[in-house]
């Protein structure tokens, strides 16, 4: 693998080639592809140099918005995955079922399945035509629901059966993430609320959610831990764990 520059060769190294490699498939699970030849070797190389010097990982605009039109607006690095998995582990019910409800097709179940092959068949999604931040063309995951947030808890009784929601990236421009807090918060067989996003007046929730999330706090009714998500190069997001404050 060499290409002439600035008048020499240079040579990209299988071990070089693997390290890439490594980290974008930490964003593209579900695919084997030939990313130098995706990016060409410039790109790549730039990369390589990045890396060495920072030990940081900068993405690839180009690349970003190729897997984000792939599968959703909102990506869990695998870093984040880890604190979702850290959060699982301690607070879920091992017994009951991971809703996932927000963005996506089945991306993130797919990626906590190989994290947490015990639950495989306890994780749940929800993926809602027309979402502006999901792909309703293809499912990454075997248990998916295509229907809303509403006709879901309308048409399955699985209230008892589920101890924690995942809401990642639901859209400022409806009340989803209003519906699912307030779901959250008339059942208390739900142990756990996730919500993956940010903040208010961001892109994601809308006003009513905040304002029923800030009510519920002033009364006492929930508490909430705030852990900060790198998501790409100079981007973020926010997870917050809310949970009753009688710890239910």
């Amino acid at each position: 693998m060499k290409e002439k520059i600035i008048g020499r060769n240079r040579d990209i190294t299988k071990e070089e080639k693997e390290l890439i490699d490594s980290r974008l498939t930490a964003l593209d699970p579900f695919s084997s592809m030939d990313y130098l030849e995706i990016l060409g070797f410039s790109e790549f190389d730039d990369l390589l140099d990045y890396v060495r010097a920072f030990g940081e990982f900068p993405m690839p605009e180009d690349f970003r918005m190729y897997i984000a039109g792939k599968y959703c607006y909102y990506l869990p690095l695998d870093t984040n995955l880890e604190k979702i998995q850290k959060l699982v582990e301690k607070y879920h019910d091992a017994g009951k079922y991971i809703l996932d409800v927000g963005a996506g097709s089945g991306l993130m179940l797919g990626m906590l399945a190989k994290r947490l092959p015990h639950l495989k068949n306890r994780l749940l999604g929800i993926r809602m035509e027309g979402s502006p931040y999901g792909v309703d063309s293809i499912s990454l995951f075997d248990n998916i629901i295509d229907c809303s947030f509403e006709d879901f808890i309308q048409t399955y009784d699985l209230v008892d059966e589920i101890d924690t929601i995942i809401l990642s990236w639901p859209p400022y421009l409806e009340p989803l993430a209003h519906d699912v807090l307030k779901y959250f918060s008339e059942h208390d067989t739900i142990s756990n609320l996730i919500y993956i996003g940010e903040d208010r007046h961001g892109c994601t929730g809308d006003d009513t959610f905040f304002d029923l999330w800030d009510d519920l706090k002033e009364k006492g009714r929930i508490v909430s831990k705030r852990f900060r998500l790198e998501i790409f190069y100079g981007m973020y997001d926010f997870l917050h764990l809310i949970r009753d404050a009688n710890g239910r």
